[in-house]
Protein backbone atom coordinates (compact mmCIF):
# COMPACT_ATOMS: atom_id res chain seq x y z
CA UNK A 1 0.00 0.00 0.00
CA UNK A 2 1.47 3.73 -0.88
CA UNK A 3 0.16 6.54 0.53
CA UNK A 4 2.48 9.64 -0.72
CA UNK A 5 5.85 8.55 -0.29
CA UNK A 6 5.70 6.02 2.38
CA UNK A 7 4.84 2.34 1.11
CA UNK A 8 3.26 -0.49 3.78
CA UNK A 9 5.11 -3.99 2.32
CA UNK A 10 2.65 -6.81 3.68
CA UNK A 11 4.65 -9.91 5.23
CA UNK A 12 6.52 -12.22 3.22
CA UNK A 13 7.75 -15.51 4.45
CA UNK A 14 11.09 -17.24 2.91
CA UNK A 15 9.60 -20.86 3.40
CA UNK A 16 10.70 -23.03 0.47
CA UNK A 17 10.60 -26.72 -0.27
CA UNK A 18 14.17 -26.34 0.49
CA UNK A 19 14.05 -24.74 3.51
CA UNK A 20 11.41 -26.96 5.22
CA UNK A 21 13.52 -29.51 4.65
CA UNK A 22 16.49 -27.81 6.20
CA UNK A 23 17.29 -28.29 10.19
CA UNK A 24 20.61 -26.34 10.59
CA UNK A 25 20.11 -22.90 9.03
CA UNK A 26 16.78 -23.04 8.33
CA UNK A 27 16.16 -19.56 10.07
CA UNK A 28 19.32 -17.96 8.09
CA UNK A 29 18.15 -19.41 4.76
CA UNK A 30 13.95 -18.13 5.18
CA UNK A 31 15.92 -14.57 5.88
CA UNK A 32 18.31 -14.20 2.87
CA UNK A 33 15.40 -15.27 0.85
CA UNK A 34 12.68 -12.92 2.65
CA UNK A 35 15.66 -9.89 2.36
CA UNK A 36 16.43 -10.84 -1.68
CA UNK A 37 12.85 -10.28 -2.16
CA UNK A 38 12.25 -7.17 -0.92
CA UNK A 39 15.56 -5.85 -2.06
CA UNK A 40 13.76 -6.69 -5.80
CA UNK A 41 10.71 -4.76 -4.88
CA UNK A 42 12.36 -1.98 -3.56
CA UNK A 43 14.44 -2.16 -6.56
CA UNK A 44 11.62 -1.71 -8.70
CA UNK A 45 10.07 0.98 -6.37
CA UNK A 46 13.37 3.32 -7.31
CA UNK A 47 14.17 2.37 -3.65
CA UNK A 48 17.04 0.67 -1.31
CA UNK A 49 17.35 -0.51 2.44
CA UNK A 50 18.22 2.69 3.73
CA UNK A 51 14.56 3.45 2.90
CA UNK A 52 13.18 1.80 5.16
CA UNK A 53 12.12 2.61 8.72
CA UNK A 54 10.48 0.36 10.48
CA UNK A 55 10.55 -3.50 10.45
CA UNK A 56 8.55 -6.60 12.14
CA UNK A 57 9.36 -9.85 12.15
CA UNK A 58 7.44 -12.72 13.57
CA UNK A 59 9.78 -15.86 14.65
CA UNK A 60 7.68 -19.55 15.18
CA UNK A 61 10.78 -19.84 17.15
CA UNK A 62 12.29 -17.33 19.33
CA UNK A 63 15.49 -19.68 19.72
CA UNK A 64 16.38 -18.24 15.92
CA UNK A 65 15.94 -14.86 17.06
CA UNK A 66 20.52 -15.01 16.42
CA UNK A 67 20.31 -16.63 12.93
CA UNK A 68 17.77 -13.90 12.05
CA UNK A 69 19.67 -11.01 12.92
CA UNK A 70 22.66 -11.88 11.55
CA UNK A 71 21.55 -12.18 8.39
CA UNK A 72 18.51 -9.29 9.04
CA UNK A 73 21.95 -7.38 10.04
CA UNK A 74 23.54 -7.65 7.11
CA UNK A 75 21.13 -5.88 4.80
CA UNK A 76 21.28 -2.67 7.18
CA UNK A 77 25.27 -2.14 7.87
CA UNK A 78 24.41 1.05 9.47
CA UNK A 79 21.55 3.05 10.77
CA UNK A 80 19.06 0.13 10.76
CA UNK A 81 15.26 0.54 10.76
CA UNK A 82 12.94 0.40 14.03
CA UNK A 83 12.21 -2.98 14.53
CA UNK A 84 10.22 -5.05 16.72
CA UNK A 85 10.51 -9.20 16.76
CA UNK A 86 7.90 -11.06 18.14
CA UNK A 87 7.59 -14.77 19.21
CA UNK A 88 4.40 -16.41 17.54
CA UNK A 89 2.74 -19.90 17.86
CA UNK A 90 2.45 -20.61 13.86
CA UNK A 91 3.52 -18.88 10.44
CA UNK A 92 1.51 -19.76 7.27
CA UNK A 93 3.02 -22.57 5.62
CA UNK A 94 4.89 -24.04 8.21
CA UNK A 95 7.51 -20.81 7.67
CA UNK A 96 10.51 -20.25 10.20
CA UNK A 97 9.89 -16.29 10.22
CA UNK A 98 7.84 -13.72 8.30
CA UNK A 99 9.49 -9.79 8.28
CA UNK A 100 6.94 -6.71 6.87
CA UNK A 101 8.47 -3.06 6.30
CA UNK A 102 7.42 0.14 5.92
CA UNK A 103 9.61 2.02 3.87
CA UNK A 104 9.84 5.97 2.89
CA UNK A 105 10.87 6.99 -0.48
CA UNK A 106 13.70 9.38 0.20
Amino acid sequence: VQVGDTYWFSGKVGATAETRAMTEGRAAAETRNIMESFKGLLTELGMDFGDVVQATVYLSDIADYQAMNEVYGSYFPSDPPARETVAVKDLVGGAALEISFVAVKR
